[in-house]
């Protein structure tokens, strides 16, 4: 995904969601689906995640992925929001860490965001 080459990335994770559990790469196939014109597919793996997310801390945590991938900056910040508020701060830590490092270029309007600095410092103070 960092080289820009989504189609073969999303055919990746295609294949390890098939020999893994069934959310494996859920988080980074639907960003890889959108960013490669697959938007359709994109939001049917939203749906997915969605239903999933109240009772699976993996799932809440791949929505940020999804949304920051789809380009939809308030959803994605609002998962992240979720996580904190369910208390569930080791995910939150790992979410806030991939978007402060990682050169993904769906992350960079979620790090421009001003909500994005205040959710990463109420993660930082839970360290």
């Amino acid at each position: 995904m960092a080289l820009g080459e989504y189609a073969p990335a999303a055919a990746e994770f295609e294949a390890v969601r098939r020999f893994g559990p069934a959310n494996a790469p859920l988080g980074s196939l639907a960003p890889a689906y959108a960013l490669s014109g697959r938007r359709a597919r994109a939001l049917a793996l939203v749906a997915e995640l969605e239903r999933r997310a109240p009772e699976d801390p993996g799932a809440a945590s791949d929505l940020v992925y999804a949304y920051a991938g789809l380009g939809d900056t308030r959803r994605a910040l609002d998962a992240l929001d979720q996580l904190i508020a369910r208390r569930q701060y080791v995910a939150a830590r790992i979410v806030v860490r991939r978007i402060a490092r990682e050169p993904l270029p769906y992350w960079a309007p979620l790090r421009r965001d001003p909500r994005f600095a205040r959710l990463r410092a109420r993660v930082e103070a839970r360290e």
